[in-house]
């Protein structure tokens, strides 16, 4: 049908999957991006045909709170208070930033 695509076969995939797996660190961290998810989505929406100024600066903006929020979790400790799950923020894509309208940090 219009617009659908053939996987590769079977045995191709599996390989693949086998040479991601063992290129990560850990085994754990296969489908873990962290600050690498972003290049991923600006690649995936380039193949897509769908990134534009816009698409970036909603993807810049995503990474902008991202790395905010990684400050605020990376001074939690393990079973205490997520204060951070507590902030709340206005996104502004056009300047690829936001704004903090609540933190209890």
């Amino acid at each position: 049908t219009e617009g659908s695509r053939t996987l590769p076969p079977l045995d191709d995939r599996m390989s693949s999957a086998e040479i991601d797996a063992l290129s990560a660190d850990r085994v754990v961290d296969t489908h873990y991006l962290g600050g690498k998810q972003w290049d991923y989505c600006r690649e995936m929406c380039r193949i897509a045909g769908t990134y534009t100024e816009k698409t970036e600066n909603y993807i810049a903006t995503n990474a902008a709170l991202y790395d905010r929020s990684g400050v605020e979790r990376k001074g939690m400790k393990p079973g205490g208070e997520d204060l951070y799950r507590e902030t709340r923020f206005s996104r502004v894509d056009e300047a690829q930033t936001y704004k903090i309208l609540h933190s209890e940090l």
